[in-house]
């Protein structure tokens, strides 16, 4: 099986042109390396300079950084004249299967077509109720204009029920609303990174609960502070918010007085490069707020960084900037996705080892007064880019990561200061399974786009069984 790419002298984070065919099955299907994954349009979003350039398909993301002649996605061996084996995909006909005691509780179906459901996903678990909360994005319904859906999860029961349809109040065609989400203590917040209106491209929608009602409405006005691609990425703790725009590498923080949101803190890293894509990713803790830069070329190798920001009374600060200690090669694409609790911050670097992917866990170390890695999980083997790192949550002491090039995802449990891999989990081949995750206290929920606008998507959350270990549900 061979997998040929045509690829242009400029960085193509995505490459959609990619086919893969498998000598066993005689299938072809498309593969798309989903590094950045908005979708840009040259007329709403210009390039910041004539050496940067875009291009649209139609719904396929190609992504760009100029670089002269060559082609800088050289952690994954992408040439003009590149040429992949892949040999070892695998489809297990629809089913979830898992290995280890976490298996799937339950599927969460796409409400409509070609939705791209799933695209992203979210979750808060409620200790007062013990409810579990679940937001899930399909951006690409209903021309483009997307939805989030949100659904709830109460103790005792085996049925996520779903509580509200939630869409922009000025919906637009193309907004792709329902592409960023986040979701903490009864708000929601949604990310529109193609939404245009006034001159600005992209905004944020704020949602909350009647906690009398059970109601979901839209609280304000949309956030729409920046003007290439605001909303790529939204998090949300408490009163606290933010927003990225990384194409110009700038994150917005606001907090919350009442119902009213204030005017927005303008974040960026004074030790981050200019257009190191500032913003990819967004993990958000109390005050708190992670930041992934994964073209960052600050350093010699160019690996990506990520900043630990912390707000005070005189406002955001940057903490420290967090870069690979233990495994340091090149290009490594580190702080593409992030993700933090009280104790652990781990960040994804899917480029990894040509595109095997890797992510790395940083712990507290209150003796040096900074955070230092702990550990490195490495991708699975095998001819396929898995990408794994592309998509990470966390929750206590457990960890999910994706690998969604190869349609599988690890689960990750803290035993005695050591983290254990638990379960493997395996989608259906093709279709992106772990392009997004989310976790809240004992479950996980993996998000499974597919491989392209005319895909309705899909959602899965796992919890851990021991009754069914190492078995298939």
């Amino acid at each position: 099986a061979t997998t040929t790419a045509a690829v242009p002298t400029f960085f193509r984070m995505t490459v959609s042109s990619l086919t893969v065919t498998s000598n066993a099955a005689g299938v072809t299907r498309p593969h798309r390396v989903r590094f950045v994954r908005a979708r840009f349009s040259q007329t709403r979003a210009p390039p910041k300079s004539a050496a940067q350039r875009e291009e649209t398909d139609v719904g396929v993301l190609k992504n760009w950084k100029a670089v002269g002649a060559a082609v800088a996605l050289a952690s994954i061996a992408i040439d003009a004249n590149a040429t992949f084996a892949q040999t070892d995909w695998e489809s297990v006909s629809g089913l979830i299967a898992s290995s280890g005691p976490y298996v799937m509780q339950s599927e969460l179906p796409p409400a409509t077509t070609a939705s791209e459901f799933g695209t992203a996903v979210a979750m808060w678990h409620d200790a007062t109720t013990g409810i579990d909360w679940a937001v899930v994005g399909a951006p690409t319904e209903n021309a483009l204009n997307g939805a989030a859906y949100v659904f709830s999860l109460a103790p005792g029961n085996a049925i996520w029920h779903q509580e509200a349809r939630l869409v922009a109040s000025d919906s637009t065609d193309g907004s792709e609303f329902g592409y960023s989400v986040a979701i903490d203590q009864g708000t929601v917040v949604v990310g529109a990174p193609l939404h245009v209106a006034d001159f600005f491209v992209g905004a944020a929608y704020v949602f909350v609960r009647d906690d009398v009602s059970g109601a979901w409405t839209q609280q304000g006005d949309p956030l729409a502070d920046g003007d290439s691609n605001y909303g790529f990425a939204v998090a949300v703790s408490g009163d606290s918010l933010a927003v990225s725009e990384p194409a110009v590498s700038k994150v917005f923080a606001y907090t919350r007085t009442g119902d009213v949101w204030s005017s927005p803190v303008t974040l960026t890293s004074p030790d981050v490069a200019a257009d190191a894509d500032f913003g990819v990713s967004l993990s958000m803790h109390d005050d708190t707020l992670l930041v992934g830069a994964p073209l960052d070329g600050k350093s010699a190798l160019q690996q990506g960084s990520a900043a630990l920001l912390t707000r005070s009374v005189t406002g955001w600060d940057l903490q420290q900037t967090l870069r690979p200690e233990i495994d340091t090669s090149a290009q490594q694409f580190f702080g593409y996705s992030v993700a933090f609790s009280n104790d652990a911050i781990v960040v994804g670097a899917p480029a990894q080892h040509a595109g095997v992917g890797a992510a790395h866990m940083f712990t507290y170390d209150a003796a040096a007064g900074k955070w230092s890695e702990q550990s490195v999980f490495g991708g699975p083997t095998g001819a396929v880019t898995p990408l794994f790192g592309e998509s990470v949550a966390i929750s206590g002491d457990r960890l999910i990561v994706a690998a969604p090039g190869k349609d599988t995802a690890d689960i990750f449990e803290l035993r005695s200061g050591a983290w254990v891999l638990e379960s493997s989990l395996s989608g259906d081949a093709a279709t992106f399974f772990g392009q997004s995750v989310g976790a809240a206290g004992d479950k996980f929920i993996v998000g499974v786009p597919g491989p392209g606008l005319s895909s309705d998507g899909d959602v899965y959350v796992f919890m851990n069984d021991r009754i069914f270990a190492n078995g298939i549900e």
